[in-house]
C-alpha cells in the first residue's frame, strides 16, 4: 500500500477513469452557491467520481429489471456487457482466476434494484475504509443509489459497486458513461465505531443556557450585517495561512 491512503485499479481499458468530485457539483451547483456556500463546495469535492463502466439503459417492468444489450432487451441476470471487458481480464488474470471474471450487472434481490460493477478495485491504509454514496449536492434521477460503508483495508482489493433501486417503472432509464453514478469517500474507520460514541447532548433548557457558548455565538450565524460567504472567506485564509509556501516564493 506503500504511503497512500488510498489506491484504485483500472482494470479495464474500456471503462471511464476515477476522477476527484468536483467543487460545482459537476455543474450543477447554483452560481451563488458556488462563489458563497463554501459547505456546499467542500461535501462536493470530498471524494472521488465513479461512472458507469458504458452508458446503460435500463427499465423495470414488475419489480424486475431489463438491460438493453446489444440491441435487445435482456433479463438482468449477470451480465458482462461486452466481450472487450472479457478479454482485457483475461489477459490479466493469473490462470486461476482467468474464469472468475466479475460481471457488470447483477439482479439485487429487491424490487427494482440490481449492482453495477464500474470495473474499478480498490484499497485503502489500515484504520480506513470507503463509503459509497450518490454523488453530494447533485439532482436525483429517476432512480436511488444505495449508501455503502466498506472497510477496505481488510477487504481488499474490493471491487467498486453500486446498487441503485429504480424508481419509476415501465419506462427507459439512461445512465451515461461520463455523468457520475456514486461518489467514494474515505472515511476513517474510528469515525463511525468508538468515536460515534463519543457525543454531548445538552437538552434542559437551563443546562443549554449555561452551557451554551454564547460568546463564540456572534462570530457564527448572527453577526450584523452578516456578509455572504463570511465563512468561505475565513475558510479560504485558513488554508492559505496552512499551506506550505513554494520554494522561492517571497
Amino acid at each position: 500500500m506503500s504511503e497512500h491512503l488510498i489506491k484504485f485499479y483500472k482494470m479495464f481499458d474500456g471503462v471511464p477513469a476515477i476522477i476527484p468530485a468536483d467543487p460545482s457539483a459537476y455543474g450543477s451547483m447554483p452560481t451563488d452557491a458556488f462563489r458563497y456556500c463554501e459547505a456546499m463546495r467542500t461535501a462536493s469535492s470530498f471524494g472521488w467520481y465513479v461512472y458507469p463502466p458504458k452508458t446503460l439503459t435500463l427499465t423495470v417492468s414488475e419489480d424486475i429489471v431489463y438491460a438493453y444489450l446489444e440491441g435487445e432487451w435482456v433479463l438482468v441476470k449477470s451480465e458482462y456487457l461486452n466481450d472487450g471487458f472479457k478479454k482485457e481480464w483475461e489477459n490479466l488474470a493469473p490462470d486461476n482466476l482467468r474464469r472468475h471474471f466479475p460481471a457488470f450487472l447483477r439482479p439485487v434481490p429487491l424490487p427494482g434494484t440490481l449492482q453495477i460493477f464500474t470495473g474499478h478495485f480498490v484499497e485503502t491504509a489500515p484504520g480506513w475504509s470507503v463509503l459509497v454514496r450518490a454523488p453530494a449536492n447533485t439532482p436525483r434521477g429517476p432512480f436511488q443509489v444505495y449508501e455503502g460503508m466498506v472497510e477496505t483495508d481488510e477487504f481488499k482489493p474490493c471491487p467498486i459497486f453500486v446498487n441503485i433501486r429504480i424508481t419509476e417503472t415501465n419506462r427507459e432509464i439512461r445512465l451515461p458513461f461520463n455523468v457520475p453514478l456514486a461518489q467514494v469517500q474515505l472515511v476513517p474507520r474510528q469515525v463511525y465505531t468508538e468515536d460515534q460514541k463519543r457525543v454531548a447532548y445538552v437538552e434542559q433548557a437551563e443546562s443549554v443556557s449555561s452551557e451554551f457558548p454564547w460568546e463564540r455565538f456572534t462570530d457564527t450565524v448572527h453577526s450584523e450585517p452578516h456578509p455572504r460567504g463570511r465563512y468561505a472567506v475565513a475558510r479560504r485564509k485558513r488554508d492559505r495561512r496552512n499551506t506550505p509556501a513554494m520554494p522561492g516564493a517571497v
